[in-house]
């Protein structure tokens, strides 16, 4: 197993990560202990956030744990996970989509906020 703490420093973006073929057990967000938790595929890190989560490492193989976005992993916010004795270039699955979701990046694609005016 695997306890991973995600920091959000204070931005407005709010980014989802995910780590293919793992699962994580989120235990507390914000120092505030989760009351009942469950495993969950995304975390969602909203900004300024804290999420303490634990992964069980029982998927071998070379992969990434990044963000949903395509263009925001591929610019840095991925990083590989190699298992022991694993070797080949990195995997990147999109996690499965819960029914009724449909992906941030095409559910905004060439949308405007809600008000229509700039955000701050």
């Amino acid at each position: 197993m695997l306890t991973i703490q995600f920091k959000r420093p204070a931005s407005t973006m709010s980014h989802r990560l995910a780590l293919p073929r793992h699962s994580f057990h989120a235990i507390a967000l914000d120092a505030n202990v989760v009351p009942t938790s469950r495993d969950v595929q995304v975390l969602d890190l909203s900004p300024g956030g804290r999420v303490d989560a634990v992964v069980e490492m029982n998927a071998p193989g070379v992969s990434v744990l990044g963000e949903l976005k395509d263009r925001q992993r591929n610019t840095g916010l991925g990083v590989v996970v190699e298992y022991a004795d694993q070797h080949g270039p990195p995997r990147w699955l999109p996690p499965p989509l819960l029914p009724g979701i449909t992906p941030r990046s095409e559910a905004t694609k060439g949308r405007r906020n809600r008000t229509g005016g700039s955000r701050w």
